[in-house]
């Protein structure tokens, strides 16, 4: 698969367009080990977007956010392990 690369000007305004759901289907928080998945789409309907939502299977506090654009991009990431939160912003 040949490797897409997007300016940082690119993800930045990518991670703040509004975005919503595509579609009417509900999501329970993932159970430990399980991970979700929900399709967005800008509020303008040009632009797709993947938000993940993940838990850990021993560590159940520990969960995982992250937003993906083109599937593979991954915009932003947020890492919360009880007490200790990691933010990653993709550079």
């Amino acid at each position: 698969m040949a490797e897409i690369i997007i300016s940082q000007a690119e993800a930045d305004s990518l991670f703040q367009m509004p975005k919503a759901r595509s579609d009417d289907h509900t999501h329970d928080f993932p159970l430990p080990g399980e991970n979700v998945s929900i399709n967005l789409q800008s509020t303008d309907g040009r632009e797709r977007f993947i938000l993940d939502i993940s838990r850990g299977k021993i560590e159940i506090k520990k969960a995982t956010y992250q937003s993906r654009y083109h599937k593979i991009i991954i915009l932003n990431r947020l890492d919360i392990a009880g007490l200790l939160i990691q933010i990653q912003m993709v550079q």
